[in-house]
């Protein structure tokens, strides 16, 4: 696998490509050191996962490892983003924020991210 630079947080909302076609990437706070092909893991979360990855791969072929590794890097991401909103936010913020379904959302997306790794827990955690 590949490590370097990644963007941390690649989304719609964090990017803006400029009448030229030139790709402007925002919101930087979680950019650093990592697994490169983690920047793809949120697009596996979405109906588009499948033309996504056809099309990235069609430009710039991944490694059998690292398609290997993204659902694992997807579930891992669920896990960090779980634990964002059940401890650091509240740390920072009051508790107040764990009503607002970000938590909820977050185990939801956990149990889809494990089913979609093959993982059969769904069931398990009803």
């Amino acid at each position: 696998m590949r490590w370097g630079i990644k963007h941390g947080d690649p989304s719609l909302d964090n990017i803006h490509v400029s009448d030229g076609n030139l790709l402007y990437f925002y919101d930087l706070d979680l950019a650093g050191p990592g697994w490169q092909v983690e920047d793809l893991a949120g697009a596996l979360s979405t109906e588009f996962a499948e033309p996504f990855l056809d099309g990235y791969i069609s430009q710039r072929p991944l490694a059998a490892v690292d398609r290997a590794a993204l659902p694992w890097l997807r579930i891992l991401g669920h896990i960090d983003n779980l634990k964002f909103h059940l401890i650091d936010k509240p740390a920072a913020m009051g508790t107040a924020t764990l009503a607002a379904g970000w938590v909820d959302r977050g185990f939801e997306g956990l149990i889809k991210a494990a089913h979609d790794a093959g993982l059969d827990c769904a069931e398990s955690a009803r």
